[in-house]
């Protein structure tokens, strides 16, 4: 399923105005940011220190795929790869909605 939505997404991402969202459970995303992602990338997805790349702002599509390629090994990192382990598809899309409507600060 990720896949047809990601695939989807991705070809359509330069035709989708701001707000062109799937539907997904933003409050799940947000409690997942509380529980894991918040420690290297900040409560916001502005990370803290250059080691941990900025989220907020991230095109959805990618940070889904980039999740799931953690998860399937794909993408290797011991960190991510363990924090990817146990996500569900639609979580990791929910996480990238999460963090793509989130702005990003000037640098």
């Amino acid at each position: 399923m990720w896949q047809a939505v990601l695939a989807a997404g991705l070809g359509l991402s330069s035709l989708a105005g701001a707000g062109d969202y799937p539907a997904v459970d933003l409050q799940r995303a947000e409690e997942i940011n509380m529980g894991r992602c918040f420690l290297c990338h900040g409560v916001d997805g502005e990370s803290s220190s250059a080691l941990y790349p900025r989220l907020a702002g991230q095109y959805y599509q990618y940070i889904a795929k980039q999740l799931a390629d953690f998860k399937s090994g794909r993408r290797r990192s011991e960190t991510m790869a363990s924090m990817a382990a146990e996500l569900a598809e639609d979580e990791m899309l929910a996480l990238g909605v999460y963090f793509e409507q989130k702005p990003a600060r000037a640098q």
